[in-house]
């Protein structure tokens, strides 16, 4: 019952976030990839919600996972790994198990960021459409993991620091937490 409590909570925050970033990131990514115009791509209430399926799908359900993913490695590893006696400290213990999280849910949903992204540069088409040119272009590998690397190199020590900073910063806060400080 807990695992999915940390889903369901994964899931809601998605459901805010969802709503705050697919404006944002469709203006991004049309300023990322238009190169003949000098200012930005206008993003009008029409277009500024292309691709918020998918959007949806990296957040909502995403975000289960990947909290879903959290909390197994730290059960499971780190709280092994960092005891007693452990191969390494508690802080690097939660690093590791961060940046594994944040590499494993960025692997998972890569296809659906290589999608979304093609949607959002593009005024035509919808995600069957885009999902069938990547395949069609590159193939299965290529084509759905198609950043993926550039992606796990910044994801893995984002969010080996970002749950450090979390486990510090609960303990300056005098919020419970496991870790001996």
């Amino acid at each position: 019952m807990f695992y999915a409590g940390v889903f369901g909570a994964g899931f809601g925050s998605g459901v805010a976030l969802t709503a705050l970033q697919n404006p944002l990131d469709v203006w991004r990514t049309q300023l990322q990839t238009t190169y003949e115009r000098s200012s930005p791509p206008p993003v009008t209430a029409r277009n500024a919600w292309r691709g918020v399926s998918l959007t949806a799908v990296r957040n909502m359900p995403g975000n289960g996972i990947f909290f879903l993913v959290h909390e197994a490695l730290d059960v499971n590893v780190r709280e092994r790994i960092s005891c007693d006696g452990g191969l390494v400290s508690p802080a690097i213990a939660r690093m590791l198990c961060g940046g594994l999280t944040g590499t494993i849910y960025n692997l998972l949903l890569s296809p659906v960021d290589v999608v979304r992204s093609r949607l959002m540069a593009t005024s035509s088409g919808g995600v069957m459409f885009h999902a069938r040119a990547v395949l069609r272009e590159h193939g299965v590998l290529r084509g759905f993991l198609r950043g993926a690397d550039v992606t796990v190199l910044k994801a893995f020590p984002t969010n080996a620091i970002g749950f450090l900073a979390l486990s510090k910063a609960k303990w300056l806060l005098g919020v419970e937490d496991d870790d001996e400080q």
